[in-house]
């Protein structure tokens, strides 16, 4: 279920962390009943970070495309450095999140090189 961003949510992960600090030595053998609460408490952190992200998305990186006016999305492959188009924004503006590259615009063209 969603919720959206509210004290609620606030509520919630607070509740959360201060019961997982409590019961964070448990565990599943000695007392099951206070582990299953300390697994509750890992869900009611994450509740509560619900769409909390600060920064950018790692390894993305979004440009616009200036003949069509939309901004592509891409993701870069840590480990083989390789880079795929992930998807093209249908509405206005940029992704959020997502960092923005600006390509460098040449003065010259290929074409035009001097010799």
């Amino acid at each position: 279920m969603r919720i959206k961003r509210s004290r609620a949510r606030d509520i919630i992960r607070n509740i959360g962390k201060a019961l997982h600090i409590a019961l964070k030595t448990k565990s599943a053998v000695s007392k099951p009943h206070e582990f299953a609460l300390s697994q509750l408490a890992k869900a009611m952190i994450q509740v509560g970070n619900y769409r909390k992200r600060y920064g950018y998305v790692r390894n993305t990186f979004q440009v616009l495309n200036r003949r069509t006016g939309r901004w592509v999305k891409f993701r870069k492959d840590p480990r083989t450095k390789q880079v795929r188009i992930v998807d093209v924004k249908k509405t206005p503006g940029p992704y959020k999140n997502v960092r923005k590259l600006w390509p460098k615009i040449s003065r010259r063209s290929n074409r035009t090189k001097r010799r």
